[in-house]
């Protein structure tokens, strides 16, 4: 893994830890107030099922903040083979407008 590729992938995840521990310690974010509401319905498994649908709902949020990130970590891994990529796809159009004159319908 390159230094560069290496610092990238660093810079990204730690942007996912600073994330989420700006969300864990802000109480702002509402998990004070579901665990009171639990608590204050005085049943044996309303804390129980409070923290299991905070557990669900963090689970379901580190999912879709997290896999934007691990994309964004593989598209920086395949940085080179996209470029290729797309480069022969334009020549490709090229190609096929040299011998085919009319306008593309696709674009």
């Amino acid at each position: 893994m390159s230094p560069e590729l290496l610092s990238t992938t660093a810079g990204l995840w730690f942007a996912v830890v600073a994330s989420g521990i700006y969300h864990g310690v802000n109480p702002g974010m509402g998990w004070p107030l579901a665990v009171s509401a639990a608590l204050m319905e005085r049943r044996a498994y309303a804390l129980p099922g409070a923290l299991l649908a905070l557990a669900f709902g963090h689970l379901v949020a580190m999912t879709v903040v997290l896999l934007p990130f691990a994309l964004m970590t593989m598209l920086v891994d395949w940085q080179t083979e996209i470029r290729v990529g797309a480069g022969l796809i334009v020549v490709a159009l090229g190609v096929w407008l040299l011998f085919n004159r009319r306008h593309p319908r696709f674009l």
